[in-house]
């Protein structure tokens, strides 16, 4: 299992983590994600892959790799929200935005795919939140290089986590903060 949460702690402010963001080599169409959520399953095209948001975590894959990543301790009914996932004709939309609000108290969870990457989350982090709260569990080991970014390895390659980048919002401006994985 691995935490995310900075080496910091700020209790009066809020502030965000963001541009953790997933690339891998191009790959096929999805074989099988299975939904693992009795409350509804959210799923979206992200070049090559199948993400799939559930209560409590997700899962991307396609048919050369498949990756949980499920929110430890996270509140019962941390489910998505989303926008509709299916065309009219049945076809995967491509992910545009999901939230996870309170998945852990004083903690949402922000999903999207910038061009370029399968999947990048932003965490905002509200006044009062634990940031130490966020615990992301894999279904894979994971190892974490000298850089600071995670690496999960499939047969069919390495997938990579880039290193978090945090931020505390202070009257308008970005002021950086420090943000490791551990």
């Amino acid at each position: 299992m691995l935490a995310l949460g900075p080496v910091v702690s700020l209790l009066h402010r809020s502030f965000w983590i963001a541009a953790i963001a997933i690339a891998l080599a191009p790959g096929a169409a999805i074989s099988e994600i299975p939904p693992g959520s009795s409350g509804g399953v959210h799923s979206y095209r992200s070049q090559d892959s199948v993400i799939a948001f559930a209560e409590r975590g997700f899962q991307v894959g396609n048919d050369r790799y498949s990756l949980r990543i499920d929110f430890e301790g996270a509140r019962a009914d941390a489910g998505p929200r989303g926008a509709a996932t299916a065309a009219t004709d049945g076809a995967l939309l491509p992910l545009d935005r999901v939230e996870y609000a309170g998945v852990w108290p004083g903690i949402d969870a922000t999903y999207d795919a910038p061009e370029g990457k399968v999947l990048r989350s932003t965490w905002r982090i509200e006044a009062g939140g634990d940031p130490k709260a966020i615990r992301l569990r894999y279904n894979r080991p994971v190892a974490l290089d000298g850089s600071g970014e995670l690496k999960v390895r499939f047969a069919a390659g390495t997938l990579t986590e880039s290193a978090p980048v945090a931020w505390q919002e202070i009257d308008g401006s970005r002021a950086p903060v420090e943000v490791a994985f551990r």
